[in-house]
């Protein structure tokens, strides 16, 4: 009530706030996230689907292990902590899946940087999510990312593969459609034809003409 406008960074955040908070339209505006700037290229890549985040409920975690059970030739990465780690240690121990599923901690920008470039898919499974960055990092550096239905970016990007978040079959599906060289071959490019090239100066020009 004592704010005279609000930022976001999507449409479906603002939404959000606009229906549980009463801001009005007038009162606030989004202002899309920039890409980060890599330096990083895309590598020939690996076998790995990778997760990097918080290890906690809502990232989803046991569902993207069991989607990727459900492949022939991936095996999945998880880089993170968080408090959900013993339990989810002890779910892929008690499924028997250590041989294509491990954690490591969480590592330097530049280190998981390098992860994304050699990585066969990204994978951002939440149950919700308002604008991953880590999706705008793969893109950046030209990885195939596979996004949560749940996620601001849909309307901004639609190009991008979308899962049901709550659906293990659903997300199987599509990292099954990826394995498919042909059909990974054509998603690479339409994540290569992505335009970037938003930067902090945009954002900060974007901020300067509501300032004024």
């Amino acid at each position: 009530r004592l704010t005279d406008h609000v930022i976001f960074s999507t449409a479906m955040q603002q939404e959000l706030y606009q229906k549980h908070f009463a801001v009005s339209a007038e009162q606030s505006s989004v202002i899309a996230n920039p890409f980060p700037q890599t330096s990083e290229e895309r590598q020939v890549p690996n076998s790995t689907v990778l997760f990097a985040g918080r290890l906690i409920a809502l990232k989803n975690i046991r569902r993207l292990v069991d989607a990727v059970m459900k492949t022939t030739t991936y095996n999945l990465v998880i880089v993170g902590d968080g408090p959900d780690q013993v339990a989810l240690t002890q779910y892929i121990t008690d499924r028997q899946v250590g041989d294509r599923v491990r954690i490591v901690p969480t590592e330097s920008h530049e280190a998981l940087a390098r992860r994304i470039a050699q990585a066969k898919v990204v994978v951002v499974p939440s149950l919700t999510e308002v604008s991953p960055n880590t999706v705008l990092e793969a893109i950046a550096i030209g990885t195939p990312v596979l996004v949560t239905g749940y996620c601001g970016f849909a309307p901004d990007f639609p190009e991008l593969m979308y899962c049901d978040p709550f659906s293990v079959d659903d997300m199987s599906t599509q990292l099954i459609a990826l394995e498919d060289e042909s059909t990974y071959n054509a998603y690479s490019e339409v994540i290569a034809n992505i335009d970037t090239g938003r930067s902090w100066d945009d954002v900060v020009a974007d901020h300067l003409v509501i300032l004024k």
